[in-house]
């Protein structure tokens, strides 16, 4: 579907265009109101990570807003986790043929400023991913990658195949829990 050379020559044409200048501050958990993350559905713990995100985002009273990208062909049929309102599930349908959303599936979440907005695709870039937070408006952006992008102002790395991105967001919420800004 998107694998195409025409896709990826039109795919970084766009992305050119969506660049924002954006200067990350830190902003930790603390003071955070307001967090967006996207989860690609193809991840290990891309539930779990759904589920962690929530948890934490409820206890400390955070509203949070997430991009779940789904482009399996068979999906399974409506899981618990995509079931609440902060949650917006894009599929095969949302999207045209070299990867780019709909504008009334994302204008909700890019036109919302995010204190920290998390990127969970890991496995492979995803050019939904990165047209999404390009667009997003966002005081920290964070990364799980292993080879470093300028997109991110923090990264965290060390994914192996045991552990999938729900040990990584448990990670992320602990390293913002423990580093303050003076």
């Amino acid at each position: 579907m998107f694998d195409c050379f025409a896709a990826h020559i039109v795919q970084k044409r766009i992305l050119r265009k969506t660049l924002c200048c954006h200067k990350g501050s830190f902003v930790p958990m603390t003071s955070a109101r307001r967090i967006g993350f996207i989860v690609n559905a193809d991840e290990t713990g891309a539930e779990q990570a759904v589920m962690n995100i929530k948890q934490v985002c409820d206890s400390n009273r955070i509203e949070y807003k997430g991009i779940y990208l789904d482009f399996r062909k068979n999906p399974p049929e409506d899981p618990r986790y995509l079931s609440t309102t902060g949650l917006v599930t894009v599929n095969r349908n949302n999207v045209n043929w070299y990867g780019l959303p709909d504008e009334d599936t994302v204008s909700a979440f890019t036109k919302l400023p995010f204190d920290i907005l998390m990127d969970l695709t890991v496995s492979r870039r995803m050019f939904t991913a990165d047209y999404i937070l390009r667009k997003a408006t966002a005081s920290f952006r964070i990364g799980i990658s292993s080879r470093p992008t300028g997109i991110y102002d923090m990264t965290v790395s060390g994914r192996d195949e045991e552990n999938g991105i729900d040990t990584l967001t448990v990670s992320i919420f602990n390293y913002l829990t423990s580093i303050h800004t003076v």
